[in-house]
């Protein structure tokens, strides 16, 4: 039996499930224009782009070619090309890791730096979007799809976030009670990190 399609009006009159798909989607397709908007202008790929705002906010350790690939779902050699362009652009530095000579990590040039610095804006209209809504939306928001990437790691639909419900150091019902053990102090869902740099993968 097929799967019924849920970008087909009819099956969306009948399924809240293809209603909120299609709004995903529709929500993936504005952040996709709006990268490409932005990097039309400073001639770098939306991918490219992407890879610095990371690399300028995490440590070496989290911005080697292995760990972009498992992050982003690519290929090295898909990340490889990128940074490769991004060197030879004047964007990105390659430096041979302390612990281990054989590997290397990814950090920005001062180039790199004012590029970022000048593309942040790329995520306004966005942001303009989520602050028309209230503190209580944006609660219920957040939740869902907080749960939702939960449920993906789950099902290795994507790699394990460094989010609280995959660490080591959480204790709570997943709904409305949230602890660190680490912070040793009750959080509230708006609390809940999607990127936390104390994350420890959490034993199964």
């Amino acid at each position: 039996m097929s799967k019924a399609n849920p970008f087909d009006p009819h099956v969306q009159e009948n399924s809240l499930d293809a209603k909120l798909f299609v709004s995903l989607s529709k929500m993936a397709d504005l952040f996709r224009e709006m990268l490409w908007s932005k990097t039309q202008k400073i001639g770098i790929s939306p991918i490219q782009l992407q890879f610095l705002f990371y690399i300028e906010s995490h440590s070496p350790n989290q911005t080697t070619v292995s760990f972009l690939a498992n992050k982003f779902l690519l290929t090295k050699a898909t990340v490889s090309d990128s940074v490769k362009v991004l060197i030879n652009k004047g964007l990105l530095n390659k430096e041979k890791s302390r612990s281990d000579s054989r590997s290397f990590y990814l950090t920005l040039t001062k180039k790199g730096e004012t590029l970022i610095a000048s593309s942040r804006d790329f995520s306004e209209p966005i942001m303009d979007l989520l602050n028309g809504l209230d503190k209580k939306q944006k609660n219920n928001l957040f939740t869902s799809f907080y749960q939702l990437l939960d449920f993906a790691n789950q099902k290795a639909i994507i790699p394990v976030e460094r989010t609280c419900f995959r660490c080591k150091f959480y204790e709570g019902n997943r709904e409305d009670k949230h602890h660190c053990r680490l912070l040793k102090k009750n959080l509230k869902t708006e609390n809940l990190r999607l990127d936390c740099n104390e994350f420890e993968t959490l034993s199964l």
